[in-house]
């Protein structure tokens, strides 16, 4: 059966092809002084022009003229333009094969070209390896080769043996990577990863199966079932460090491909691959249900603050249509007093015949409406004490789940935490004497420090919605976490900064940068415009000539060489 090719023939046809618009030709075909030297030295205008088409082929695309081919019209009038010969003088070119051989192996050795042998072939080989682990596409993997064998004057072969060699690489890359996933494995983790693809015994689908199909819900229950899955997998007890040992990109590849196989293709794969993939997605699904559980964490919070605040907002709107009620029969209460004084009547009497209630009935009336204007009443965080048992059912798990980082301005929340976690293994329901408080807010205060006294409900809450906040600012991370990782690993790692500032690639802060340099020289040339009396002007304009006038202004490559004026 015949091996399936990465390209097609159209595919790699445009690679081993002249280049065509104009920007290229200019930039690969415009010949020095130095060949022009080379080229002059031919006797005749056709070997001139022929030695000038063979040296461009093989700079660019890298390869020998065919015996039957000719480059583009506009490619041999630009070269023949620069000789000084016509471009049909290549014809004559094509009619002695000797002196193209000969031309070609001075070539080489002028150029430093070399064929396509074995040495060759292990060269580019080892350079593919290393360049299929993060080059997936294989249009990229070909140019890749392709401009390394450039880079080495190595002479392109057939478009047949690039497509040969990349497919190689790949497997051979492909193999170390599965080499690098799996090494360290013991029989007993390689005997539990096959097993996750059994079907479970109080389930009707395959261990693989329930980790990836979690609900995304913000629900309680449903957050419990993704700290289940994040504790089954750490069971299995791979390092996540071994998720280093290969490059970010190809293990993103390797873990995406994972999670789209089915259980059973899993099974029919080959020991290395199906551990390796296995390991991949295990590794890939960790990190991933910790994102979804911290996640839908946040979402459940803002759920409940923002039911919370609802629910207020509701209570303000019914508490003041009983307040316009209960204002009404007060006033009507107040004037039936002032006509009663004015007529000089029993003000009680005047009160109970306009409320139609006895005084018993008017004391409990305005009990009533003292309740309603109870600043208290409508306050969300006073509401969400109502919704502690949503956040008590998840917060023993949650706490034990996932291990918090943070930076000195947030380690006061970490210290809450670790209280809690504490109080929820021990099962004590009062807090400690002397328990951290500084991360709690004005608006938290008065909720949580009653008289003196701090109420647990208030101050557990006050911490998970802190942690909310600074897990969304970043200064609290999560290890195993990508989405809430250290911010500092965003950045270049210190031992390579060290090597970079080392070497001068980094530039000090005293160190002037282009803008300071051109505003102080706009800053010195307003000064001297101001004081001879004329307009200030930019530093940008100190240029006077633009780059096309200037390559404009150069005289021809051919005008200056001596031999090839006329």
């Amino acid at each position: 059966m015949a091996r399936r090719r990465l390209l097609s023939d159209e595919q790699l046809a445009p690679f081993w092809a002249w280049a065509s618009d104009e920007r290229a030709i200019v930039r690969h075909y415009t010949l020095s002084l130095a060949d022009l030297d080379l080229i002059a030295k031919k006797r005749t205008a056709s070997n001139r022009l022929g030695f000038a088409v063979l040296m461009c082929g093989m700079r660019f695309p890298g390869r020998v003229l065919d015996v039957a081919e000719t480059p583009a019209a506009t490619v041999l009038a630009f070269l023949a333009d620069q000789v000084g010969v016509t471009a049909a003088q290549f014809a004559t070119y094509r009619q002695r094969p000797t002196n193209r051989r000969e031309h070609i192996a001075e070539l080489m050795a002028s150029l430093g070209c070399r064929t396509f042998d074995t040495d060759a072939y292990r060269e580019l080989l080892a350079v593919a390896v290393s360049l299929a682990q993060g080059t997936p596409r294989a249009e990229r993997l070909v140019q890749s080769v392709i401009d390394e064998a450039r880079s080495r004057h190595i002479l392109l072969p057939t478009p047949r043996a690039i497509d040969v060699l990349c497919h190689r690489a790949r497997a051979r890359s492909e193999w170390l990577l599965q080499r690098a996933l799996t090494t360290g494995l013991t029989d007993e983790t390689r005997k539990s990863l096959d097993g996750r693809l059994r079907i479970a015994p109080e389930m009707t689908t395959t261990w693989l199966t329930w980790l990836r199909n979690a609900s995304q819900s913000p629900a309680p229950t449903n957050i419990l079932g993704l700290i289940e899955r994040v504790e089954f997998l750490r069971k299995l007890r791979i390092d996540r460090e071994r998720q280093q040992a290969i490059p970010a990109s190809a293990f993103d590849r390797i873990a995406r491909e994972a999670l789209k196989i089915s259980a059973q293709h899993f099974a029919e794969a080959v020991a290395p691959r199906r551990h390796a993939l296995l390991t991949a997605a295990v590794l890939s699904l960790e990190t991933g249900l910790t994102d979804a559980t911290l996640l839908m964490f946040d979402k459940l919070m803002g759920s409940l603050y923002r039911k919370a605040e609802r629910r207020s907002q509701e209570k303000a709107a019914k508490s003041a249509r009983d307040l316009q009620e209960k204002l009404r029969a007060l006033t009507g209460a107040c004037t039936a007093m002032i006509r009663a004084r004015e007529n000089r009547d029993d003000p009680f009497i005047a009160i109970e015949r306009q409320m139609k209630m006895g005084w018993s009935q008017f004391v409990t009336f305005v009990t009533e409406t003292e309740a309603i204007v109870a600043p208290d009443k409508t306050d969300p965080k006073a509401e969400l004490l109502r919704r502690y048992a949503t956040v008590r059912k998840i917060a023993p798990a949650f706490l034990e789940a996932f291990t918090f980082k943070a930076t000195p301005s947030a380690k006061s929340i970490i210290d809450a935490l670790d209280v809690l976690k504490t109080l929820y293994r021990t099962g004590q329901r009062s807090l400690p004497a002397k328990p951290p408080i500084r991360f709690i807010r004005r608006v938290w205060r008065s909720l949580v420090i009653q008289g003196g006294e701090i109420d647990r409900k208030a101050y557990e809450l006050c911490a998970f919605f802190e942690l909310r906040d600074r897990l969304r600012a970043g200064d609290i991370w999560v290890e195993g976490s990508r989405q809430y990782q250290d911010f500092e690993r965003y950045l270049i790692p210190e031992p390579t900064f060290a090597l970079l500032k080392a070497e001068g690639h980094c530039r000090s802060r005293s160190t002037p940068t282009w803008k300071a340099i051109s505003s102080a020289a706009g800053r010195r040339s307003t000064a001297k415009s101001r004081r001879w009396g004329g307009s200030p002007t930019r530093a940008s304009s100190m240029v006077s000539t633009s780059p096309a006038e200037s390559w404009s202004s150069r005289p021809c490559r051919r005008a200056r060489h001596p031999r090839l004026r006329s």
